[in-house]
């Protein structure tokens, strides 16, 4: 082992300290030290398979993925977030191992939302989990769920959350409580990103026409609304459930909104909001409706929200006000 502390910089082992050296992949550098001393390495078909997949991974960043699927690169240029999808490319090839190690034909490796934080150096933990449930619901990466863990990975991750719960138990009531919260660790597998580019442009078109934020649906409730249940439990996969009562609301604030479709053609968003709605007998608060209206009409296969209007166009559907400002109008699509 070595520790540099001028330059912060340490390796446990002599392949550790050649990488730095080199600046090469974990792999690269193993194949070369391998040479040095004459040991040949033989790759299986499984391995070699893979090490294509990473390799036809870089080249759709690298070449088709500006050039050939305009609404995909809307999503991933946004916020620099083709440094993730860079990032899992890496981690994914540098963790090729046994067959064993695998789910869907596809290499498990583990990544923490801190470790990927800390490796883009990023400080908005939030904003990390948002782009992994983004690039989940793209396609780009899937979230292996814990029954289809390897054994040998899932026991280390196991030893791994008892690590971190006794630390959490010794920092009395409070950390108590986030012990009981500690979850298993993320694991993931990297799609083939050439094979899967129209499915993903597809999804990526979708998300546009929807008006989808990441920043508002980034919940279990959004995703299954729009994408159904299968997909939500693939992205979240716990035990939360849709509350009923989140959907008798829901349903109460688009029988709302067919009404006044009926009768006017369109619906304005913050007067169907405004609007009192009652459930079991408690009046919601002005946040639950806005939440709702967002998460589940917003969704609806029947609706589409245009955001800004100008003046005119507020006075034709009868929307004035002295201060004009942006309205949701809601209306079925033509």
């Amino acid at each position: 082992m070595f520790y540099c502390f001028a330059c912060d910089v340490g390796a446990r082992n002599i392949i550790g300290l050649y990488q730095l050296h080199s600046r090469k992949s974990q792999r690269e550098t193993v194949k070369e030290l391998a040479k040095i001393i004459g040991i040949t390495i033989k790759e299986t078909a499984y391995e070699k398979g893979q090490i294509k997949k990473y390799q036809n991974n870089k080249e759709y960043l690298k070449e088709d993925l500006n050039t050939l699927f305009p609404a995909t690169s809307k999503w991933i240029n946004r916020y620099q977030r083709h440094l993730y999808l860079s990032f899992f490319n890496r981690e994914g090839e540098e963790s090729i191992t046994s067959e064993h190690h695998q789910y869907k034909g596809q290499n498990v490796f583990f990544a923490s939302y801190r470790y990927i934080a800390k490796e883009l150096k990023k400080v908005n933990m939030q904003s990390v989990q948002n782009t992994m449930i983004l690039l989940n619901l793209l396609g780009f990466i899937e979230r292996v769920p814990e029954s289809e863990i390897p054994k040998r990975l899932k026991e280390r991750a196991e030893e791994e959350k008892q690590l971190l719960r006794n630390v959490f138990e010794e920092q009395g009531e409070k950390g108590k409580r986030r012990a009981k919260a500690v979850r298993l660790i993320n694991f993931y597998i990297v799609n083939d990103w050439k094979k899967q580019a129209d499915n993903i442009e597809e999804k990526a078109q979708m998300l546009l026409d929807k008006s989808f934020s990441i920043t508002t649906h980034h919940n279990k409730i959004a995703i299954e609304k729009l994408f159904g249940k299968k997909t939500a439990n693939q992205i979240f996969p716990d035990q939360r459930i849709v509350p009923t009562r989140f959907d008798a609301i829901a349903e109460r604030i688009k029988q709302m909104i067919n009404t006044n479709i009926k009768k006017d053609g369109f619906a304005i968003a913050e007067d169907v909001i405004r609007r009192e709605i009652r459930y079991r007998g408690i009046k919601l608060k002005l946040k639950e409706k806005e939440d709702i209206l967002k998460r589940a009409v917003l969704l609806d296969k029947e609706y589409q929200v245009e955001r800004t209007w100008s003046k005119k166009k507020k006075e034709i559907v009868g929307y004035t006000r002295r201060k004009p400002k942006t309205i949701h109008i809601l209306k079925k699509y033509n």
